[in-house]
């Protein structure tokens, strides 16, 4: 990742149009997975650490890797899930708008920089 701003979700927010921020919205909460356990998970985790939450517990897995023990973060576990999930409800990256202004100039669309905008916004947290 490059060194983006610490507002970037809110740039990458604004950047996605009502009509597919909708559509996005209504897959995840249609979704057998988005339950009354893990709007909770996420209100709370948000109000805790802002957008960074599933760097955190309950999302983040603290795990033994040799001598050290490591956060590993839901982004690349569950968050995988989502970002998939999406995708395979017809909502591809192509479908996404690109960030520049992110990723120094490139045209770079994936739903890395969204889905966790999304599930703020099915859990209420964001417009």
């Amino acid at each position: 990742m490059s060194n983006f701003p610490d507002n970037w979700p809110d740039i990458a927010w604004a950047k996605l149009s009502q009509a597919d921020r909708d559509r996005a919205v209504a897959i995840i909460r249609n979704a057998s997975w988005w339950d009354t356990d893990m709007v909770t998970d996420v209100v709370v985790g948000h109000r805790r650490y802002g957008h960074d939450f599933i760097h955190e517990e309950p999302f983040a897995a603290t795990v033994d890797i040799g001598d050290e023990t490591v956060k590993w973060s839901w982004h690349m576990s569950g968050g995988m899930g989502v970002r998939n999930y999406l995708r395979q409800e017809g909502f591809t990256d192509d479908q996404l708008p690109t960030l520049p202004e992110l990723y120094d100039g490139k045209d770079v669309s994936t739903w890395d920089d969204f889905y966790v905008q999304v599930m703020e916004a099915a859990a209420g947290l964001r417009d």
